[in-house]
């Protein structure tokens, strides 16, 4: 009887996949079926997901479908599934063998709608070490606003398939940030979350990968979270949790605008219409709860931007810079 149903999407990474499914078909939970969802990739994964169906009939099960990106093919898998409870796994990713039976015996014993556990980055060129990760942030004492404040990502989450049955909440089709749009109105309909502090899931951090291409995609960022800010207003929920989506805003929009600055070629535009709009949407972001916690040097630089002296800023990140590049050259 399949308790947990595991949806894999797929393109284009014919070099990563047999990692992925020899990882999940290793599971020391059985009582699973893994739904591989080629979203048309033009590449040879739909070979290699033949030879998993044919070796282990009965536990994977593979679909073609026309690409409609990663969201489509999340809920095209979400619609097959037959388990009380399902999981997203990134194809270019692989996880630790147990898994899956640690996060569905604490969904259990705990009554949990949804189960969170650690994660490892890994590099794949193996130019830095890996680097553990908690899946639920430390930011405040308060467990639902530590939630909220998380990394988002599906693919270290088991969720009770009854929160999309019962909400109707699906992927945003053709949105980049899914991840973001989803999973933050999912937590506001769970009755309890549970915390698995291990880390199964090795994140791949790959050239080539979604959020590893810059264009202009990474504008999908203001629909995301308008979206995310209009249903807790229409489900109440904004009033109190109004300084954690706030505080998301700064995070994704101006430490992403920040992040990417000198990455655009219009990079300096891209910043200013981010703190303009910042400005203008939550004239007093600065003085965000969240923001008062960070380090005198992250509240400077917050204050840059915030009055848009951006010269200053980009001085002080030229400076650091270079002082690093001095540094790596004395000891190379």
């Amino acid at each position: 009887m399949v308790k947990v149903s595991i949806i894999v999407p797929i393109y284009k990474v014919e070099k990563y996949l047999k990692r992925c499914l020899e990882s999940l078909v290793s599971q020391t939970f059985q009582e699973i079926e893994i739904i591989c969802v080629n979203d048309g990739s033009p590449d040879q994964s739909q070979k290699i997901v033949d030879e998993y169906v044919e070796k282990y009939p009965h536990l994977v099960k593979g679909y073609l479908k026309e690409n409609g990106g990663l969201s489509d093919a999340r809920n095209y898998g979400l619609n097959l599934a037959s388990g009380d409870y399902v999981a997203f796994i990134d194809s270019d990713d692989w996880v630790e063998p147990e898994m899956i039976e640690k996060m569905y015996r604490a969904a259990r014993e705990q009554e949990a709608d949804l189960v969170i556990c650690d994660f490892v980055m890994d590099w794949e060129t193996k130019e830095k070490e890996s680097l553990y990760i908690s899946g639920i942030r430390q930011e405040s004492t308060d467990f639902m606003r530590n939630v909220l404040l998380s990394g988002p990502s599906a693919w270290n989450k088991l969720y009770k398939k009854d929160l999309f049955l019962k909400t109707d909440i699906r992927y945003p089709k053709g949105l980049w940030y899914e991840d973001l749009a989803t999973t933050l109105r999912l937590i506001m309909n769970t009755n309890k979350i549970a915390h698995v502090k291990e880390a199964f899931v090795h994140y791949i951090q790959r050239e080539g990968s979604i959020m590893a291409t810059l264009n202009e995609k990474v504008l999908d960022i203001y629909k995301v979270l308008e979206l995310i800010e209009d249903y807790y207003k229409s489900n109440g929920y904004y009033d109190q949790y109004k300084d954690e989506i706030e505080f998301l805003y700064v995070e994704h929009v101006i430490l992403t605008s920040l992040l990417n600055w000198r990455k655009f070629e219009n990079g300096d535009l891209y910043l200013k219409k981010a703190i303009s709009y910042m400005n203008k949407k939550f004239p007093k972001w600065v003085e965000n709860p969240y923001i008062q916690k960070q380090s005198k040097k992250e509240k400077v630089v917050f204050k840059l931007l915030y009055h848009k002296h951006f010269l200053i800023l980009k001085t002080i990140l030229f400076i650091k810079q270079h002082t690093v590049n001095k540094v790596k050259s004395a000891r190379s």
